[in-house]
């Protein structure tokens, strides 16, 4: 336990038992670290007036439910109060136990406040304890927010797993054919998602082949295709398909984080909504803390009420939410104030497309995502020559044909370098060399 002098600044505020027993049984370099915290959500409270002690209950829920989903299984949250929560994560570095939390206090000002409102984040690190008081002092929002941008890994693979072993597993779910509408099936399928920063294959992508059968003919279709009743059918299909190869990984015992595409369309309908959310809160858990949702087929002129609408339906029920546009339409910003944790994009351009071209409008679409830093996401890359392209154009992760390729190619051995990638034969040999 840390000693507290009298300069140290004190919270005094406290009412569990629990927290002090915790914060007694931590070593001194869990407090050096910067590994446990306090997050501060009182802005909340003052600004419900009257409507706190009705919210009250709801609000300190989600703040639970949202830190499950970004934390490790040894972590603990244990609130001291009704507005302030600690934060224990044995071993964190100080800028991740900051991110982690700095996104759970955002998350909860966010989706009960409105975005729009920029509300401050307030956390505090706590030093140690002292004849029953907790000594906290506070950490600057900038330093939070800097903690928070360099943290993207964080949405990626589940802690602690082994790409090796979590390749494994995904390669041996079975595609699932499911039936969409009277002349519509797909064929669901797990795709692997990598990661330029971590050069690892790091979560997996539920991606679809669409058909559709008029009499003897069957014509390939697009999730683009399909009307509001078929994508609700769709979407709730990978929501189960998902869930089956978590069940699979936890089995395996091992983790990894899926994205499941959300078409717009499938909320438009008479209890889209609500079929939705009850097929996310069937999910266990440690299923729901691993998946990220992707709100498919945004409009770049979508407005900043609709996106945060839905944004807000899938939040409390997912690791995070990103919004996915066709090819690369530059986003606008006013979504970034919705709490989105990045931006994907379905990129099938030619190898007949002007290099220079593609890389300038790649890197702008980048640029205005990744400042502050975000997930970038490319889906459906076809060829080398358009990976390289996003890769060049500050893309974050990469997914599509050329990636599954070289994963089945490499025996699931799905730690693959640049050079694996956007070299091949004798070239990639001699890169590997380097």
């Amino acid at each position: 336990m840390t000693d507290v002098t009298e300069d140290t600044p004190v919270i005094r505020r406290f009412g569990s038992q629990e927290a002090l027993e915790v914060l007694h049984r931590l070593a001194p370099q869990d407090f050096a670290a910067g590994s446990v915290n306090i997050i501060d959500i009182s802005i909340i409270r003052d600004k419900s007036a009257e409507k706190w002690p009705r919210r009250q209950e709801q609000i300190r829920d989600y703040v639970m439910r949202s830190f499950r989903k970004m934390a490790r299984q040894t972590d603990m949250l244990l609130p001291l109060n009704d507005v302030q929560f600690l934060a224990v994560q044995p071993g964190a570095p100080r800028h991740i136990a900051a991110a982690c939390c700095g996104r759970v206090a955002l998350d909860t000002m966010n989706y009960f406040l409105g975005a729009q409102t920029s509300p401050p984040i307030s956390l505090l690190v706590v030093m140690g304890v002292n004849s029953g008081q907790i000594a906290a002092s506070p950490i600057d929002e900038n330093d939070v927010r800097t903690a928070m941008s360099r943290d993207v890994g964080a949405l990626d693979s589940g802690a602690g797993a082994r790409w090796t072993e979590a390749g494994r597993t995904a390669g041996g779910i079975k595609k699932a054919t499911v039936v969409i509408d009277s002349v519509t099936r797909s064929v669901l399928r797990l795709e692997p998602i990598w990661s330029v920063a971590q050069e690892a294959v790091v979560s997996y992508l539920v991606a679809a082949d669409f058909f559709c059968q008029n009499g003897e003919t069957v014509d390939v279709a697009k999730l683009a295709d399909l009307r509001p009743r078929g994508a609700l059918s769709y979407a709730l299909e990978a929501i189960q398909y998902a869930s089956c190869a978590l069940k699979m990984a936890s089995e395996m015992g091992t983790r990894f984080a899926v994205h499941i595409p959300i078409p717009v369309n499938a909320l438009s309908i008479t209890n889209g909504r609500h079929d939705l959310i009850k097929a996310f809160q069937r999910l266990p858990p440690g299923e729901r803390e691993l998946i990220i949702v992707e709100i498919a087929q945004c409009a770049a002129g979508m407005p900043q009420s609709r996106m945060l609408e839905m944004a807000n339906v899938f939040r409390p029920f997912c690791r995070a939410v990103i919004a996915q546009v066709e090819q690369a339409l530059i986003p606008p910003q006013h979504w970034f104030q919705t709490g989105l944790s990045g931006v994907s994009a379905v990129i099938d351009g030619s190898e007949e497309d002007d290099e220079r071209d593609m890389m300038r409008r790649l890197r702008r679409f980048a640029d205005a995502v990744v400042s502050p830093r975000r997930l970038v996401v490319a889906h459906g890359l076809r060829h080398r020559g358009l990976a390289l392209s996003v890769w060049a154009g500050g893309f974050t992760h990469i997914s599509g044909q050329v990636i599954s390729d070289l994963a089945a190619a490499d025996g699931l051995a799905i730690r693959l370098s640049g050079a694996d990638i956007f070299v091949s034969g004798p070239e990639r040999a001699d890169a590997a060399s380097l």
